[in-house]
């Protein structure tokens, strides 16, 4: 492990995250709850910088992850301590991230986006290892790099926003609905669209207006932080309207495919 002074740190830094896993005790029986002070992330790229500049806000000591093709990058020498991965695939192996954590006395984790990040599995066993598994993924006009305590149940529902969004309002999480759930909260209706999870390219286009489609079958191919990740669409449906073209960059929200609405309640 290395380790680098930290560029700044707030003299009054802001009240840390609370945390009962690290305790092995449940939220509900706990008689304390313990401040986190330390942090895994287990990401690399802009991602880790900015969970990482959040956690530098908040008092939290982070630790960040990479592989050797990235040891000179930016996110691993941005944070007091990094630790190396090896080969690149090795964001993936969630058992060494977990030992590396324990190995290290590290409290709380955050996966980031892709990655590990939709696994229920990995997030259960950080649990069950008392490790306080952190999460940005929730539906927002704005997601950036808030930091949000999750569960393995809640990861579980992750792949369907209206989902997570009725999950997190259950739990108390402090969300705010964006405009496309409106129609999705009315119970009756679904989802007419399919909008880009995160500021993004339009690399492709893989169906076309008209297309009949089935429920995980490929939409749109975009590119954000050098990844590719293929939009697949939430329903069977038939496609009305390509937004957007190869090549144009949408904000975080924006509506890439949408749906014959009609068609669509028709195919549920």
């Amino acid at each position: 492990m290395r380790s680098m002074k930290a560029k700044h740190r707030l003299a009054r830094p802001f009240p840390r995250l609370l945390s009962t896993a690290a305790t092995g005790v449940s939220a509900s029986a706990a008689p304390q709850i313990t401040p986190i002070t330390s942090l895994l992330i287990a990401n690399r790229g802009e991602i880790a910088l900015r969970i990482h500049k959040t956690a530098d806000r908040l008092g939290i000591r982070t630790t960040t992850l990479y592989t050797d093709p990235d040891a000179s990058s930016q996110h691993a020498a941005c944070s007091p301590h990094s630790l190396s991965l090896g080969n690149p695939k090795s964001y993936l192996d969630g058992d060494r991230i977990i030992s590396l954590a324990k190995q290290h006395g590290i409290q709380a984790l955050h996966p980031g986006y892709g990655f590990l990040s939709e696994n229920p599995a990995f997030a259960s066993r950080c649990e069950k290892e008392g490790i306080v598994f952190l999460t940005t993924f929730f539906p927002g006009e704005r997601i950036h790099s808030t930091v949000v305590r999750t569960t393995p149940n809640a990861t579980e529902t992750q792949d369907s926003k209206v989902v997570v969004f009725q999950h997190g309002v259950r739990t108390e999480l402090a969300l705010l609905p964006p405009k496309w759930f409106e129609k999705a909260l009315g119970l009756k209706e679904i989802a007419a669209s399919v909008v880009a999870p995160m500021p993004c390219k339009v690399l492709r286009n893989e169906v076309a207006e008209g297309d009949v489609v089935k429920k995980g079958a490929p939409l749109v191919v975009i590119e954000s932080m050098k990844m590719e990740t293929v939009i697949r669409s939430p329903q069977d449906g038939v496609v009305k309207k390509l937004a957007h073209k190869e090549g144009d960059i949408c904000k975080a929200g924006t509506v890439l495919v949408l749906f014959e609405e009609e068609a669509a309640n028709e195919a549920s």
